[in-house]
């Protein structure tokens, strides 16, 4: 990590990278598996909302060790920069498909239920080969 407090070893980065692409794949397949409102759904969800969270941060932490260096003289102002960035990059995203998929949900909700379940799947789909990609970099490593 960025700070150092994370293992340096060869396979912690590669182990991560499958994490968050697995961690994508699991929450897509709750999205689909799981009926909305079922209270086993919203205790599952909050858990991989904060699994996806601490594991994309380490992510990050990586890459902000690759362009920053610990001795910057203005390394709290860039940390919390690229972290507003994120934000504002995130927020922007549900500012845009919030208010269409609720507009959808009410227009038509067959249409609402497939457009759904295509997101996730197409989700499924691209973290998927991304842990194709990333299985042999942790087999490497170890």
């Amino acid at each position: 990590g960025f700070l150092g407090y994370v293992p340096t070893g060869a396979w912690f980065i590669p182990t991560v990278e499958l994490g968050i692409a697995l961690s994508i794949i699991y929450a897509a397949a709750v999205a689909i598996l799981t009926e909305e409102g079922h209270p086993a759904r919203e205790r599952t969800m909050f858990f991989v909302t904060f699994a996806i969270g601490m594991v994309h941060g380490l992510g990050f932490s990586f890459v902000l060790h690759e362009i920053l260096k610990i001795d910057s003289p203005n390394l709290w102002q860039s940390l919390l920069s690229f972290n507003v960035g994120v934000e504002i990059g995130q927020l922007a995203i549900v500012l845009v498909a919030w208010p269409a998929l609720l507009l959808l949900r009410r227009l038509n909700v067959t249409a609402w239920h497939y457009s759904r379940l295509a997101l996730a799947l197409a989700c499924i789909v691209i973290a998927g080969y991304w842990t194709y990609e990333r299985v042999p970099a942790v087999v490497d490593s170890l």
